[in-house]
């Protein structure tokens, strides 16, 4: 009796294990891989060789910069569940942090992202011939695929001005109270303290003093109204990201250098291209990285692999609803006859190390006393090195 009863127990327990084998296995953390031939081309132009299509089970997530809306990646989100619909769901996180950490696919700032080692990406062919020239460096790395552009331009009120000498000497003329927002540690000024840095990068490298002294005299000027112009900022999300804009759109400040995507939020706002162009326009520029420990590595190479081969009318209306060139050549060709704002933009210089050299220029000795007229403008370019 007893050994039956030790049979039938027995017998109880395999079943349930098998059961649970059956049922739960396949529903695993990692993702399940269905492989199938397919070619791969952007734009009618081959990128890639013949590949495997994989439609996956999983979740694949991007961090993106801050600077996007929600709302951007539509177009790119449903290319995606077209392509990959088989249980793929495509997320967009907004959460502001460093690193990869929670993440697959970084679309972030190259300027931005100098400290971060994404994971080595491999095409089967070089890719530089598809996107904009001066891009190569970027792309040499292997690490970091182009997305789009970003120029840095001058942002004023709405009459018409050729140029920011016209502007400031109109700024004389009238009861402004600044003209420009000068140096400020603080949240939401990063992106014009990095266009005030690549200034002054310029000045020196080209030993143009006469602009760096023009530049200081309207700098100057705005000095002592750092805390009336804080006083007119706005408690509002807006004004807490772009302040600079806010505080023109408000009448208390004259101009700001910023980059130029933020039209969106301040449509209102005039702009004129970056003054200070010497061999080649200084440009933010977008782009993914991988996180090399991903463990949906293939389903991110994936997603680039489509974002590679995708139609340039896509790729197109995705950049413009973006208020960004896109670092395509074909596409960013496409964008310029139709706006035929692209004279100041070409060539183009990346930025680079922003952080870094913003850390540096605010911890300054020497440009701090250059402000307080304690040393010659000229004698600071020889010793400047940003």
């Amino acid at each position: 009796m007893f050994s039956k009863l030790r049979q039938t127990v027995f017998l109880a327990g395999f079943g349930l294990v098998c059961c649970i084998f059956v049922f739960f296995v396949p529903f695993s953390s990692k993702p399940q891989v269905v492989e199938e031939e397919v070619f791969v081309s952007s734009g009618g132009e081959n990128v890639v060789e013949e590949v495997k299509k994989q439609i996956f089970t999983g979740v694949l997530h991007i961090w993106v910069d801050s600077s996007f809306a929600k709302e951007d990646f539509g177009i790119l989100k449903d290319e995606f569940m077209q392509k990959y619909w088989s249980d793929a769901v495509f997320q967009y996180l907004w959460v502001e942090q460093r690193g990869f950490s929670g993440y697959d696919l970084l679309l972030t700032a190259y300027d931005k992202a100098w400290a971060l080692s994404g994971g080595e990406l491999r095409f089967s062919q070089v890719l530089d011939q598809y996107f904009l020239s001066w891009s190569s460096e970027v792309l040499d790395s292997g690490r970091f695929i182009p997305y789009a552009i970003d120029p840095i331009v001058v942002f004023y009120q709405s009459w018409s001005a050729n140029s920011l000498s016209e502007l400031y000497q109109d700024y004389k003329s009238q009861t402004w109270s600044a003209f420009l927002f000068p140096l400020y540690v603080g949240t939401g000024f990063f992106d014009q303290n990095v266009a005030y840095t690549q200034m002054i990068s310029d000045f020196s490298r080209y030993n143009d003093n006469g602009a760096f002294e023009t530049w200081l005299e309207m700098y100057q000027d705005s000095e002592l109204w750092i805390s009336t112009l804080l006083q007119y900022l706005p408690k509002t999300q807006i004004c807490h990201s772009s302040p600079v804009l806010c505080l023109i759109d408000k009448w208390v400040l004259k101009v700001g250098f910023w980059f130029f995507s933020e039209w969106r939020q301040f449509p209102q706002l005039q702009q004129i291209a970056y003054p200070y162009w010497y061999e080649a326009a200084p440009v933010r520029m977008y782009g993914f990285m991988l996180n090399p420990e991903s463990q949906y590595r293939p389903l991110a190479e994936s997603f680039l692999t489509m974002y590679l081969q995708m139609e340039s009318s896509k790729l197109k209306s995705l950049l413009d609803t973006q208020a960004r060139y896109s670092a395509f050549s074909d596409v960013f060709n496409q964008q310029c006859q139709e706006k035929q704002t692209c004279q100041s933009l070409y060539p183009i210089r990346v930025l680079e190390r922003s952080q870094e050299k913003v850390q540096k220029l605010l911890k300054d000795a020497l440009f701090s006393k250059v402000l307080e007229k304690k040393m010659k403008p000229d004698l600071y370019l020889e010793r400047v090195s940003l």
